[in-house]
């Protein structure tokens, strides 16, 4: 820029860029970039969506956690195709092409705390992506979020869907008074979307995997993960999300 234009200095340019982000009209970012090592539990109605979203982010490592196999009600919803049938879904995906310098998989059905632990633990990971439902969803996020706190590790929860009414991803630190079971405390009451029956289509599955993979980028360059702090649901006749603050947060304890 200097070169292109000699009537600016190094110095004034600095100035100007100090000024620009003091007035909130550019953003100053880490210039170091988190690597991350990252565990995607469930490879399938959201899973799937997820590493195809995050597969073109040039991540360290990813390991894909699943036992199914991929058949043909998968096809089309997930995403899987024709060819893919009869193959493992960590197989399938394997298989991709990939910005990921590493990808990684185990067939291992996580039934708690300790299974988590020890994958993170062997593989070195550093976040963990919940997009599973077994044994429940809740199970599960309860799981991740025992071992994520174990191993000071940071999480993303998927809260579920019923039919096309999809909850908002989570994004939690470890070791704060901030985290899934401290922000997931039953309520009794009737469930207000029992007759939802329909599977989540092809689009809103890819819907909540791009927003999981806003909250990775954002963690990756040390920003406040997209909703941090919020619970919401996506509104699919305005088709956007609806959230409503539940946590204040200190920026840099977060961040950091």
């Amino acid at each position: 820029m200097v070169a292109s234009f000699p009537y600016l200095t190094e110095k004034s340019l600095h100035q100007a860029l100090s000024r620009l982000i003091s007035l909130g009209v550019v953003e100053k970012l880490n210039e170091q970039v988190r690597q991350i090592r990252c565990m995607l539990i469930g490879c399938g109605s959201i899973g799937s969506h997820v590493f195809k979203q995050l597969s073109m982010f040039p991540l360290k490592k990813m390991l894909l956690v699943d036992n199914d196999i991929v058949d043909e009600t998968n096809i089309y919803r997930q995403d899987f195709y024709p060819e893919d049938i009869g193959l493992k879904k960590t197989a399938a995906l394997l298989n991709r092409s990939s910005c990921i310098e590493e990808t990684v998989f185990s067939n291992q059905r996580i039934m708690g705390p300790h299974d988590l632990v020890e994958l993170i633990q062997a593989e070195s990971i550093n976040l963990v992506i919940q997009a599973a439902d077994c044994p429940t969803t809740d199970d599960m996020a309860r799981i991740v979020n025992k071992a994520g706190d174990y191993c000071n590790v940071p999480y993303i929860v998927n809260p579920g869907y019923i039919g096309n009414a999809m909850s908002l991803p989570e994004f939690f630190y470890p070791n704060l008074d901030y985290s899934y079971a401290s922000s997931h405390l039953s309520i009794p009451g009737e469930p207000v979307l029992r007759f939802q029956k329909n599977k989540l289509s092809y689009r809103f599955c890819d819907e909540l995997a791009c927003l999981i993979a806003q909250q990775v980028d954002d963690y990756r360059h040390h920003k406040i993960p997209r909703y941090y702090g919020e619970k919401g649901y996506f509104n699919t006749i305005d088709f956007k999300w609806c959230t409503k603050r539940m946590s204040s947060f200190d920026d840099n304890k977060v961040k950091d």
